[in-house]
This record gives structure tokens, C-alpha cells and sequence, in this order.
């Protein structure tokens, strides 16, 4: 007796391959959101270091303790 399956060998490895490809795509573009996520975070945080070390109205105290601050943020 023969067993009538509605797909065959191939159209599963297929549709499994199909699927795979769209995880693996999915995965990526996460990957490159995150990445781009980091970035953004990088430059936010250089940039308060960068205007504070360039601003000349703080006293020394004040500037170590916003340098304090900002490290202890990263």
C-alpha cells in the first residue's frame, strides 16, 4: 500500500530552506539595529565630554566631578 503524502522530500527541504533564510534575514537586520542603536549611544555620550571639556566657565572641582559622572555612566 502506498502512502500519499501531500508534499514531497524536496518541497519540504524547500520550504525549510525558505524558512531558514528568512530567520537568517530577520537576524541580520537585528544585528544591524542594534549595531546602529550603539552607535547612536557612543556619540551621545562623547558629546557632553567633548562640550564640557571645551567649556572654560566651570572650576577644576566641577569639571572632575562631571568627568567622575560621565565615566561612571559608560
Amino acid at each position: 500500500m502506498a502512502c500519499s503524502l501531500p508534499y514531497t522530500v524536496e518541497k519540504i527541504q524547500t520550504h525549510v530552506q525558505i524558512q531558514c533564510d528568512k530567520d537568517d534575514a530577520a537576524r541580520q537586520e537585528a544585528i544591524m539595529g542594534i549595531t546602529t542603536l550603539l552607535e547612536q549611544a557612543m556619540v551621545a555620550k562623547e558629546d557632553p565630554m567633548k562640550y564640557y571639556a571645551e567649556c572654560k566657565t566651570f572650576r577644576q572641582k566641577d569639571m572632575l566631578r562631571l568627568r567622575k559622572f560621565l565615566d561612571d555612566e559608560a
